[in-house]
């Protein structure tokens, strides 16, 4: 996020209209070592986007809702954004993490790796 983004988020305690948030998703490996069980980021598998739209702009848009633009791009095709509905494509993973009502991060239950891809 942008600092002036941040430094918004921080004082009203909500995202400016217009924030992009971009979370990167990692694969991961594991081995046994001398330490024990250690697991590790791996390659990055998806691009998850989020811009804040307290405005609405897009009410008919399947992509646009609940007070974000969701998009996903996959690290095979990066060019591509693959979501076709948010409500199909991204809420099962994102609501757990953010509030939309009050548009601020969340915290979350552990998700598992192959329910989100």
């Amino acid at each position: 996020m942008h600092r002036r983004g941040a430094d918004y988020y921080r004082r009203n305690k909500k995202f400016a209209d217009g924030t992009v948030l971009v979370k990167e998703v990692f694969g991961t490996d594991h081995a046994q070592m001398t330490t024990g069980d250690a697991h590790w980021a791996k390659d990055t598998k998806v691009w998850f986007v989020l811009i804040k739209d307290s405005k609405g702009r897009y009410p008919n848009n399947p992509l646009w809702g609940d007070g974000w633009g969701w998009a996903l791009f996959k690290s095979d095709a990066p060019d591509k954004q693959v979501a076709t509905d948010y409500k199909k494509d991204c809420l099962g993973c994102e609501s757990r993490r953010l509030d939309l009502r009050k548009g601020l991060p969340g915290t979350s239950q552990q998700v598992r790796r192959d329910e989100c891809r």
